[in-house]
C-alpha cells in the first residue's frame, strides 16, 4: 500500500455509500442519524484496539473536537476548538478565552470529587471511613 491515507479514504467512501443505500438515508435527518451511528461504531471499534494498552491517570490536550447534531435538521457537525482539556479521576477542565480575550475555565467534577469536597467541608457522612 503506497499511500495508506488514500486507501482509507477510498474504502471509507465505498463503505459510506453502501451504508447510505442500506439504511435508505434519503433525507438530511436520516443521513445525520447514520453519520452519528458511523462515528459511534468507529469509536467503539477503536476502543477495542486500545484494550491492551494501559489507561493513563490523566488526559491533556490543547484542542477539543465537538460533534453536534442539529435538533431541527439532524445534520451532524464537527468543530475543533482551541480549548485546553484536562481530565483525571476528579473530573475535567476546559480552559480557553472569552470573545473579549479574558481567560475562562469550566470545571466538571466527578462524583468522587464531589464526595471529597463534601467530606472536607463537613458535609459528608457522620461516620469515619476508616471504620468501614
Amino acid at each position: 500500500m503506497k499511500n495508506p491515507y488514500a486507501e482509507i479514504e477510498l474504502q471509507m467512501a465505498r463503505t459510506i455509500d453502501y451504508l447510505i443505500a442500506a439504511a435508505k438515508a434519503d433525507s438530511q435527518e436520516k443521513l445525520g442519524d447514520l453519520h452519528s451511528q458511523i462515528i459511534q461504531a468507529v469509536n467503539a471499534q477503536m476502543e477495542l484496539q486500545y484494550k491492551n494498552y494501559e489507561l493513563p491517570d490523566h488526559i491533556c490536550s490543547s484542542s477539543v473536537t465537538l460533534q453536534i447534531q442539529d435538533n431541527e435538521t439532524g445534520r451532524l457537525y464537527t468543530r475543533t476548538l482551541p480549548l485546553d482539556f484536562k481530565e483525571n479521576n476528579n473530573g475535567l477542565t476546559l480552559e480557553g478565552e472569552t470573545s473579549q480575550g479574558v481567560p475562562s475555565e469550566i470545571v466538571f467534577l466527578s462524583n468522587t470529587a464531589v464526595d471529597k469536597i463534601a467530606d472536607v467541608t463537613g458535609h459528608g457522612p457522620d461516620h469515619s471511613r476508616c471504620d468501614d
